[in-house]
């Protein structure tokens, strides 16, 4: 997949069989649950100030706890090795039904989650079997 313009990065498998990856938000690492089923990237209310991910307007999302009134940031960047991908929209979320549930599984917390939004405009392929993902390098 190099030859084909894409870079390799490592995936961690958490207890609970979730990957998460390290990358940077706004220059600020963390550590992110990868989630193919997630349609948006999502940033903890708790961590959005450490991220500098700033509210640009409120709409309604759909996610574990049904509908809820979310406040949207865009013009986010996600840094992942040497890759930065501008212009990304985190939805900003209380996580904590995902800390629970992560605490439960005797895994750590994350800062958030990384959807489709970003994996789509990446052109990312995940390689499950291998703990890779691939990111195109254009």
């Amino acid at each position: 997949m190099q030859e084909q313009g894409f870079k390799i990065f490592n995936l961690h498998r958490m207890n609970n069989g979730q990957f998460f990856v390290r990358l940077r938000v706004n220059g600020v690492i963390g550590k992110f649950i990868l989630d193919t089923g997630a349609t948006h990237n999502c940033i903890s209310k708790n961590h959005r100030m450490i991220f500098k991910v700033k509210p640009n307007y409120e709409s309604n999302a759909s996610g574990i706890d049904g509908e809820v009134n979310a406040n949207i940031s865009v013009s986010n960047t996600i840094s992942i090795g040497d890759i930065r991908f501008k212009d990304q929209t985190f939805v900003i979320l209380n996580l904590k039904q995902v800390r629970e549930s992560l605490l439960s599984s005797g895994d750590f917390m994350v800062n958030g989650i990384i959807g489709m939004n970003f994996l789509s405009s990446a052109g990312a392929v995940v390689d499950c079997d291998n703990g890779k993902l691939y990111l195109r390098n254009d």
